[in-house]
């Protein structure tokens, strides 16, 4: 099979892209691994520009109605203790609009629009093994779909395929993945009383850093319900199997008063889903015929919610320069490097969050006095308006690129 552009991964970058590429005219087909549609429900934020660039994409109405809810009020607390608090003023004074998101119907949502083009085809169930070459060139790509191999051609080969990329691997990118240093337990409920339907709720303990839970985080999604996670050290999975569940359910009582309603609804491990999250940043983005977005460039932790805008923004700003270089025939790594050029420095930003994190986090396990530290620090902070808001708009805009804008409505 043959098409102007193939897309390994069905992501929210790989989605927009094939949107934009498919109103452009061109022919687009998406390689997806899974069979169907990964329903895991989890944390995740995008922004107000973020939405507004995917509903003037053509992504309807459905995008606000039943996939995102937005969040009015953040509040961090150590068990009772209120230590940083964001509300309306604030996020008014930073002049942002923070939306928790339902991934799995905002991924939907995109996909459904790009396949409405006419130009777009989805194949499931597709895994791809290898990238093809013509010389120097990426021309395709080889792998294996319902026990038979196949091949796929195309003008332009993108990867969307995740920290494990095959495609950065065959284009020569290197990256150097570290391994976050907290596992991530992820949950879903129903909407739990205390906690309201526009509230995002975290918890934190920096002494779990030397073992325990050491935060946790709720935020709102549509259905009255709300997504989980939970924070522990790295390794600390094997233990808390090891351990009689009720001393993990002590300890989620121990971070947070909503436990007890948490438990009436999830038992433990069987609700949770365990999740280890390398970051790092790829030596390059393109090659002659390739190139590389989302978490296959530059995979992050969650911390900063950057990670589905930054997708986003990498779609946008790609498509842009793919749709000059198909009108011209040149895809080369010189064409592509216009989207590298405009979209690593907002991505090294993006990035800076999660290796700040990574410091503190080794901070507060290794420094005697640390977690006592951590918790002043956050303290001053929730008391300094200013700087509270400075944060939250850099926060906010650090994965936008300094490009001038696509015309998303052409």
């Amino acid at each position: 099979m043959k098409s102007d552009v193939l897309i390994v991964g069905g992501g929210i970058g790989g989605a927009v892209l094939a949107l934009l590429l498919g109103r452009s005219g061109w022919q687009v087909q998406i390689l997806e691994r899974e069979g169907k549609l990964i329903e895991r429900t989890r944390p995740e934020i995008l922004q107000e520009t973020t939405l507004s660039a995917l509903e003037r994409l053509g992504v309807g109405p459905e995008l606000r109605e039943r996939a995102t809810q937005p969040v009015h009020l953040v509040e961090v607390r150590r068990a009772d203790e209120l230590l940083f608090r964001v509300d309306e003023r604030d996020f008014a004074a930073a002049q942002v609009k923070p939306y928790s998101e339902d991934p799995a119907v905002v991924r939907s949502l995109v996909l459904e629009t790009a396949l409405e083009t006419g130009r777009v085809v989805l194949t499931r169930g597709a895994e791809v093994t290898d990238v093809t070459r013509d010389g120097d060139r990426v021309v395709g790509v080889r792998g294996r779909r319902g026990g038979t191999t196949f091949e796929a051609r195309a003008r332009l080969v993108v990867g969307d395929d995740g920290v494990g990329s095959i495609i950065r691997g065959g284009l020569g990118a290197r990256i150097r993945l570290r391994l976050f240093p907290l596992e991530l337990l992820v949950f879903d409920l129903g909407h739990p009383a205390g906690v309201g339907g526009d509230e995002v709720r975290v918890w934190l303990d920096p002494e779990g850093l030397r073992g325990g839970l050491v935060g946790g985080l709720l935020t709102p999604i549509p259905g009255d319900r709300v997504a989980g996670l939970l924070f522990t050290p790295i390794r600390s999975w094997e233990d808390l199997l090891r351990n009689d569940p009720t001393s993990f359910w002590e300890g989620f009582e121990a971070l947070t008063p909503l436990a007890r309603q948490i438990r009436d609804e999830l038992e433990f491990p069987a609700d949770f889903t365990r999740i280890r999250r390398p970051y790092g940043h790829a030596s390059k983005y393109v090659a002659d015929g390739a190139a590389l977005l989302g978490d296959a460039a530059h995979p992050m932790s969650p911390v900063g919610g950057q990670g589905a805008n930054a997708a986003v923004w990498d779609a946008i700003a790609l498509a842009e320069v793919a749709n000059a270089g198909l009108h011209a025939d040149d895809l080369s790594e010189e064409r592509l490097a216009g989207y590298e050029a405009r979209r690593r420095p907002a991505n090294q930003r993006s990035l800076l969050y999660t290796k700040r994190a990574v410091r503190l986090a080794r901070f507060g396990r290794w420094t005697p006095g640390g977690p006592r530290l951590l918790t002043a620090l956050l303290r001053r902070a929730g008391r300094e308006p200013r700087s509270r808001r400075l944060l939250l708009r850099k926060v906010t805009t650090a994965f936008l690129d300094l490009g001038p804008p696509l015309d998303l409505t052409s």
